[in-house]
Parts: C-alpha cells; sequence; structure tokens
C-alpha cells in the first residue's frame, strides 16, 4: 500500500475511533440487573453473542441491505434474545437504547484526536462510514472526530451494511474519488478489511492480538506509519 497515494481516509467508527464504556455486555448486564434480571455477566455474554450470530443470519440471508427499520428491529432482537426474565421489558429495551444514542457513552480511543489533527494538517479529507443508525450521527458530531471528518455515512440511511461492496462505493461516490485514493481503516476483519479490498479500496485493520500486512495494534502505530510515509 502506497500510503503517499491515500487523498482521503473513512473510519469505522465503533472499535475504531470510539468504544462503549462500560463494555457493551457489561452495560447490558447492569440495565438488566435494574429491571429485575437474575442473568450474571456470563450468561448476558453468552446470550449476546448468540443473539448477534443470529442477526447476522439474518444479514446475510438479506445480503446486508439495511434500513433504520430494520437497525431496530436488530436491536430489539438482541436485547429480546438477552433478557427473558425482566420486570418490563420494554422500559429496559428503551433504556438501554437511550443510553447508546449519547456521546458520553462513547469515549474517543487514545490516538484518535492526534491522528485526525495531523491528517486535517497534511490535507487528508476524513469521514466516517459505519453500520450503524441514526444515532451515530448525533453521537460523533459532538466529538472532535466531528469537527474533523467531513460527513458521517451511516449504513442505515445508505441502505447496505458493511461488507456488502455498495457500502464502499458509497463511500466512493460521497467523496467524487477513485477507489484507489481512499483509505479505509476499521477493526473487524470481514466488515471492514476484506469489505473495502473486495472492491479495490486500500484498508488496513486495527486488532492488537494479530499482526501482519495492512495490521496495526493501535491507532497511535498506525499513525506512525503515516508520518514516516509523509516525512
Amino acid at each position: 500500500m502506497n500510503i503517499k497515494s491515500i487523498k482521503a481516509i473513512a473510519f469505522d467508527a465503533v472499535g475504531t475511533l470510539i468504544y462503549p464504556t462500560p463494555a457493551v455486555t457489561e452495560s447490558y448486564y447492569l440495565f438488566g440487573k435494574k429491571h429485575g434480571s437474575l442473568l450474571g455477566r456470563n450468561e448476558v455474554k453468552r446470550r449476546f453473542k448468540e443473539a448477534n450470530i443470529i442477526q447476522k443470519r439474518i444479514d446475510v440471508e438479506n445480503e446486508f441491505l439495511t434500513s433504520e427499520k430494520r437497525e431496530m428491529e436488530r436491536w430489539r432482537g438482541i436485547v429480546t434474545h438477552v433478557f427473558d426474565d425482566v420486570e418490563n421489558f420494554e422500559e429496559c429495551f428503551n433504556e438501554l437504547h437511550e443510553y447508546f444514542s449519547v456521546p458520553e457513552s462513547w469515549p474517543m480511543y487514545s490516538g484518535a484526536k492526534e491522528l485526525l489533527e495531523y491528517l486535517n494538517e497534511e490535507g487528508i479529507r476524513m469521514i466516517v462510514a459505519s453500520n450503524f443508525d441514526y444515532r451515530l450521527e448525533n453521537i460523533v458530531k459532538k466529538t472532535d472526530i466531528g469537527k474533523m471528518c467531513e460527513t458521517i455515512l451511516v449504513s442505515s440511511k445508505l441502505g447496505y451494511r458493511k461488507p456488502n461492496s455498495e457500502f464502499f462505493i458509497s463511500i466512493c461516490n460521497e467523496l467524487e474519488m477513485s477507489k484507489e485514493n481512499i483509505l479505509y481503516v476499521g477493526d473487524d476483519l470481514e466488515n471492514d478489511y476484506q469489505g473495502a479490498r473486495a472492491i479495490g479500496m486500500p484498508a488496513v485493520l486495527l486488532d492488537k492480538n494479530n499482526d501482519g500486512e495492512n495490521v496495526f495494534e493501535s491507532l497511535e502505530a498506525l499513525s506512525e506509519e503515516i508520518k514516516t510515509a509523509y516525512n
């Protein structure tokens, strides 16, 4: 990958620039407990993982087509699968949904602000493009990410979830730029890295547990690689 040929970078959001606090399954456990659930942390984790596998199967069957309605169905399906013993399911669901709607629940990763500032100074265009629903726009716009990135593309509005190729083609269309000049940065091998590469878009994977070509353990490590190329 020739970094100097890159004129724009599209970032995944969750797991790349921002992360949930506490962890998603911990939040589920705490809200479930508040609403009378007797499930332990490990059982919540097990059910949450199982629920996501079910939702992924639905996505595959639908060729990763999505919408705001589908994303709400996803959330409801996951929460329903995890909790079958809360006293008031609707209250529990709504509180969880609202909790993950605010910027305070999604701090930025270490190195994110510094990397974005450097890219901004170098004149590299930046956008956020992620699998999520309408809430992501509000979350990102109220952070430093929103101040430096041109726009926020969310799957629910595009109509496609990663790794559908149309998602990545939408990035090219938004930037009015050739795919070869756009770098996609994400933390999911299938959705982010392989999805982008499938249409010929350069990509890097953030993964602290693995190494290899185009794999970086952190945003700081990626930042060093980019700075080395430009200096």
